[in-house]
């Protein structure tokens, strides 16, 4: 059974979302502010966390950027994201701000489920946009921030310790590796590869300080810098009947 929290500002489009998915056989927590689903999905960690994009009250891009922050959240869980917006610039946005699908209104319920059920079993979805790297690969890399990557350097040297990389992090990778169809066939054991992991993060990390500018964005820079959010575009609302309409 799949978890999926189900975050949207407007009760009846929240209920009738939240009911349909259960009648589906997910396992539904429903939240009423972006605050509240970021609270409610780093507590409980579900597949899926299933967001409105539009609120009066915060933004989404901003809210799955925050939960995406998050080491555990990023590994364990995916944020999809159901808007009227899906301009390439906007798909772009939601890319970088590690949105793993948006989904265009009015919403096809049929897709939607199945979707769910992708992502809730870590099946392959192609990204809202193809985010161009300068290195590296996945969500270790973080040039696709403002002013590059080397302002993360000391924030990576504290996710690659020990207390992070450990057996039970080695565990949760090979379960997911076997859940995803990938045969795993090691004579090592899992504390040697943690060991292993860490070691050749850390030489990663030691790498990149040494070609880095270690400085990152003034306070300035960053208020210069344009809100993600703000991106955000409002396009004509489609009419159709039944549920896809509500949503």
């Amino acid at each position: 059974m799949g978890k999926v929290i189900v975050a949207d500002e407007n009760q009846g489009r929240r209920t009738l979302l939240a009911t349909t998915l259960e009648r589906e056989g997910f396992e539904v927590t429903r939240a009423g502010t972006l605050r509240q689903a970021e609270g409610t999905a780093l507590a409980v960690m579900p597949e899926v966390v299933l967001i409105d994009g539009e609120w009066k009250s915060g933004d989404a891009i901003d809210a799955a950027q925050r939960l995406m922050g998050d080491p555990e959240f990023a590994f364990k869980c995916r944020i999809v994201l159901l808007s009227r917006t899906t301009t390439p610039d906007f798909m772009l946005v939601a890319a970088k701000a590690g949105i793993h699908e948006v989904i265009g209104k009015p919403v096809d319920m049929k897709v939607l489920i199945g979707q769910l059920w992708k992502h809730s079993r870590k099946q392959f979805v192609p990204p809202p946009a193809d985010v161009t790297l300068e290195s590296g690969g996945g969500s270790f890399d973080v040039a696709v921030m403002a002013g590059g990557g080397g302002w993360a350097l000391p924030m990576l040297k504290g996710l690659v310790g020990p207390d992070r990389i450990n057996e039970s992090f080695i565990n949760e990778i090979l379960v997911q590796m076997g859940e995803e169809g990938m045969e795993v066939d090691l004579d090592l054991e899992a504390t040697d590869l943690s060991n292993l992991l860490r070691i050749a993060l850390n030489r990663l990390v030691e790498d990149g300080s040494e070609v880095s500018d270690a400085r990152g964005p003034s306070f300035e820079d960053l208020k210069k810098k344009k809100s993600l959010g703000d991106l955000t575009e409002q396009s004509a609302p489609v009419s159709m009947g039944g549920m896809e309409s509500i949503l």
